[in-house]
């Protein structure tokens, strides 16, 4: 059953549990540690105690357990009013509590609801169809700006071919005399390249010189002038230009096709 103790430092009474017999509690009001008399202590420290108020009316020192003079055995000692504690309130009940709040509720106040501003409009996204006809011109003339590189990156091959036979000469006054001979020394493919039987292809050292340093740069510069064209197709319809471009881009794309057929076969 709950102990009934009295606290020294601030007067009043409160409850603990009788497990805490022999411990020490914090009295609910003021926080000071009260012990807690056990079984055997329970006739003398089961009451309230209360400071004896001495002749010059100061608070006299406070004693417990064994110090506190002798009561009656024929009972537990009734607990004393709120009266003879000195207590300037009337005592209200309190919960049991053997250990403090670990911390005290701090009320916080919310600030003041601010909605968020909108968001600024930003610039609108310029569509095809937003765009003047002279701002549509001008990309389409980058367009055909960036195809007419690729044709000149493709005419740069081209010229290439015209020193192969500078090439071959330079290198046989500076090195010596080319290298001659069977191709099946460099490269042999059965049944394709400088293989036995009919339909195997049978090309010399020269012929295979020739064809890696013509072929090369024709491929190169074939690609490429054939996408520079195809792009420079986007050039504005008004200039005349765009279908003439569309249609040499489709043209060399066929020539080079024919050029690696014949080649192979």
């Amino acid at each position: 059953m709950p102990i009934t103790l009295g606290c020294p430092s601030c007067g009043k009474r409160f409850r603990a549990r009788e497990e805490s017999s022999g411990k020490k509690v914090k009295c609910p009001f003021c926080q000071s540690a009260v012990p807690v008399p056990t079984s055997e202590e329970l006739p003398n420290g089961g009451a309230p105690l209360e400071a004896a108020p001495s002749p010059s009316g100061v608070m006299g020192t406070l004693t417990f357990g064994a110090a506190n003079p002798p009561h009656s055995s024929s009972g537990p000692v009734p607990a004393a009013s709120p009266d003879a504690w000195g207590a300037a309130e009337p005592v209200r009940p309190a919960t049991p509590l053997e250990e403090p709040l670990p911390f005290a509720p701090i009320p916080v106040s919310a600030p003041p609801f601010r909605p968020m501003p909108p968001p600024s409009p930003g610039k609108p996204a310029r569509t095809k169809a937003t765009k003047s006809a002279e701002e549509q011109n001008v990309a389409a003339w980058k367009k055909a700006r960036g195809g007419l590189f690729w044709v000149h990156f493709a005419l740069f091959w081209f010229a290439v071919i015209a020193f192969i036979p500078v090439g071959k000469i330079v290198y046989e006054r500076a090195v010596g005399p080319l290298p001659a001979g069977e191709g099946a020394d460099w490269i042999k493919i059965d049944d394709v390249i400088n293989a036995p039987g009919q339909n195997a292809v049978q090309l010399t050292k020269e012929e295979l010189l020739d064809l890696v340093a013509y072929g090369v740069p024709v491929l190169l510069g074939g690609l490429a002038f054939a996408f520079g064209r195809v792009t420079a197709g986007a050039a504005p319809r008004s200039s005349g230009a765009k279908g003439l471009f569309a249609f040499s881009g489709l043209i060399t794309l066929l020539a080079l096709a024919g050029y690696i057929t014949s080649v192979v076969c």
